[in-house]
């Protein structure tokens, strides 16, 4: 059995956060800002290192592993943490789902701006 182990499971977290960011975001960000782009980038930014250091802090001082699920655990009790765990579930899957289809979104995009694709011949009889 292969081990991910903290590093690895960081890396991975870190990786489908910033692949749909880098490639799909900015995009449709200077589209629909145009120059005030980098500002709301900048203060995004300032409003998700606020709360990695909320989160940080969370994990300081509860013992148990699980993140939002393990704080909320401890905050408010077990249904409130199974809840949120759900809801946490809900996000990530609704979350793959939207980089899946910006993904599909790039490649089509790709494939139009290439040209056609050559014709192959058709398996059927006529």
């Amino acid at each position: 059995m292969r081990i991910v182990g903290n590093w690895g499971f960081a890396a991975s977290t870190i990786n489908a956060s910033i692949g749909a960011g880098i490639f799909v975001v900015p995009a449709t960000l200077a589209a629909s800002l145009g120059y005030f782009a980098p500002i709301a980038l900048l203060a995004c930014a300032i409003a998700i290192g606020s709360i990695a250091i909320c989160f940080a802090e969370g994990g300081s001082r509860v013992p148990t592993s699980g993140g939002a699920y393990g704080y909320i655990e401890a905050a408010f009790g077990p249904m409130a943490g199974y809840l949120s765990g759900t809801a946490l579930w809900v996000n990530n899957l609704l979350a793959s789902s939207s980089i899946a289809a910006a993904l599909a979104d790039t490649v089509i995009t790709i494939c139009r701006r290439a040209g056609p694709l050559p014709l192959t011949p058709s398996l059927s009889s006529s």
